[in-house]
């Protein structure tokens, strides 16, 4: 009869050639394979680096989207530019007889908008709220994301340029972004000791302080 290991001799067998592994050391689970058996590394590094390019495709998406459909909006725009020139011409209230609910201070903030044509000021503030977009991830920078990867700043720029607040804002010609970019900047002046500097930007914020209280 041909001989048999006894349970003993298998185990010890088992022991001895089994691969040694570095105390402290983890073991890295089995490679995926194809169905010829063939090893497929980095499957999962690879599904991320295609949904983050999707991601940042997305987001260049939305502000071509925004940007060419910003020139046939503008209405929030254009109640801005009529509060400037109501305060230009010595009037504070619409023909309704009601305010606006902006602070009093924020006609005279609007008022540079009456000495331009609203499709002049249009196009100007699409630019100036394009340019208040990298400001706002400027400012984030400096203020918290000095060790942030390359990776990470180019996540959060798409996510700020994928949502729909950011759209709404280019296209209607709001305010919102100014305001995120005046309230960054009064944290990075409290940031640097300048107190003076951070009353003032705060307070300018507050040209609508339902959305600084907010932020």
């Amino acid at each position: 009869m041909p001989k048999t290991r006894s349970n003993t001799t298998r185990d010890t067998y088992a022991v001895e050639t089994a691969p040694k592994i570095a105390p402290g050391t983890v073991a890295m689970p089995a490679l995926t394979t194809g169905p010829s058996g063939a090893v497929l590394p980095g499957c999962g590094s690879r599904v991320i680096a295609i949904v983050q390019g999707a991601f940042l495709l997305l987001a260049l998406i939305s502000l071509s989207y925004a940007t060419v459909t910003a020139f046939d909006k503008g209405s929030d725009l254009a109640m801005f530019q009529d509060m400037g020139r109501r305060w230009v011409d010595g009037v504070y209230q619409t023909e309704e007889s009601r305010f606006y609910g902006h602070p009093p201070y924020a006609s005279v903030l609007y008022s540079a908008m009456a000495f331009l044509s609203f499709e002049q000021l249009r196009a100007v503030f699409v630019l100036i709220n394009l340019l208040t977009t990298f400001l706002i991830l400027l400012l984030i920078h400096k203020l918290w994301g000095s060790n942030w990867s390359a990776r990470t700043h180019w996540l959060l720029a798409a996510f700020l340029l994928s949502s729909a607040p950011f759209r709404v804002a280019l296209r209607y010609g709001q305010i919102s972004l100014i305001l995120t970019a005046l309230v960054l900047g009064s944290l990075l002046a409290w940031k640097k000791k300048r107190a003076g500097l951070a009353g003032l930007l705060i307070g300018l914020s507050l040209a609508k302080y339902s959305l600084t209280v907010t932020t």
